[in-house]
């Protein structure tokens, strides 16, 4: 069960709630305005008697932290606002692997209005064989050109183990679409101090999608960040197939925002462009681009990258997309 307190609580009302609560059930977690109980209590209606409680979820309850009817989180970082109207473009390179074609893709898309810069130095392959990235040397590197440029930092973290130096050097932690059921990694990231962008599995209904972004919310991490990157069906001539549909729906059962990464969601950079437009006139509220300045030479996916006058292309029809 889960208890959301008030905005504005007496210290009086408040302890009397924990008092009853108490005495009918264990607290497992414990936040300013949040309660979370091991078990439903047997009448949970009763709790709307005390001044204290907001909203009550039992186990039953068809709402939870992130669907709909709750607030929206406010995730601004150093003045940029992702949802809430505005449309948010992350870009950058798959995976790094050369400091200077890292730089000279920064230096570009800084030049081009680009605010956020993804960048992977660790990768979940399904070959042990393929490249996973540079690891630590390359994250920090990233770090400091981005810091250089005032560019704000995506990078995916695979494990528990990583979360500790990726929050040292990165501004918004992301969970791959292989890691989507990886509950402990969740569990771990919702007391991470920072955003999560949280892919889809690539099997994944919508509810599974969402519980595990209960999964971040429960554990103390409001600010999480939908992402849709295609999912796996019958057809075999796309890397994957792409779910729009996704975009309105959980728009619709959440309150979190969404992206949408167009580069994974068929693996081929020449439907980047029509696939970013129609997420944005679905009502998307960012775009996951995978951009480099030669994607030729990308250690991994270059097939799906796409140049920095392709982003240009994009980009110029984007505002008479985005829906108000």
């Amino acid at each position: 069960m889960i208890i959301l307190l008030k905005h504005k609580v007496r210290e009086a009302d408040q302890r009397q709630l924990l008092h009853y609560i108490e005495s009918q059930g264990e607290i497992i977690h414990k936040e300013e305005k949040l309660l979370v109980l091991r078990e439903d209590i047997p009448e949970p209606d009763i709790l709307y008697r005390y001044k204290a409680v907001a909203k009550v979820i039992t186990r039953q309850s068809s709402c939870t932290l992130v669907c709909a009817g709750n607030s929206k989180p406010e995730i601004v970082i150093r003045g940029n606002t992702i949802g809430h109207g505005d449309l948010t473009i992350i870009a950058g390179p798959c995976t790094i692997d050369d400091t200077g074609r890292l730089r000279e893709t920064a230096h570009a898309l800084s030049e081009e209005g680009i605010k956020f810069m993804r960048g992977g130095v660790q990768k979940l392959r399904t070959s042990p064989y393929s490249y996973s990235g540079a690891g630590l040397k390359a994250l920090e590197t990233f770090a400091s050109i981005a810091k250089e440029l005032e560019l704000i930092t995506v990078s995916e973290v695979i494990s528990p183990e990583w979360i500790v130096p990726m929050t040292e050097h990165i501004d918004i932690l992301q969970v791959g679409t292989r890691n989507m059921y990886n509950y402990p990694l969740l569990k771990a990231l919702g007391k991470a101090g920072r955003p999560v962008i949280l892919k889809r599995a690539v099997s994944a209904t919508y509810k599974e999608w969402l519980l595990a972004a209960e999964h971040l919310a429960v554990a103390g991490n409001r600010e999480i960040i939908l992402c849709e990157r295609g999912i796996r069906t019958f057809e075999t001539s796309l890397r994957n197939t792409p779910d729009i549909a996704a975009i309105p729906v959980m728009k619709e059962r959440s309150c979190l925002p969404i992206i949408f990464d167009p580069s994974h969601a068929t693996g081929d950079r020449r439907f980047v462009l029509p696939l970013s437009y129609a997420a944005v006139a679905a009502g998307v509220d960012g775009l996951l681009l995978e951009v480099e300045i030669n994607p030729q030479s990308a250690p991994v996916d270059g097939g799906q990258t796409i140049n920095i006058e392709e982003l240009r292309r994009i980009m110029r029809k984007l505002p008479s997309l985005i829906v108000q």
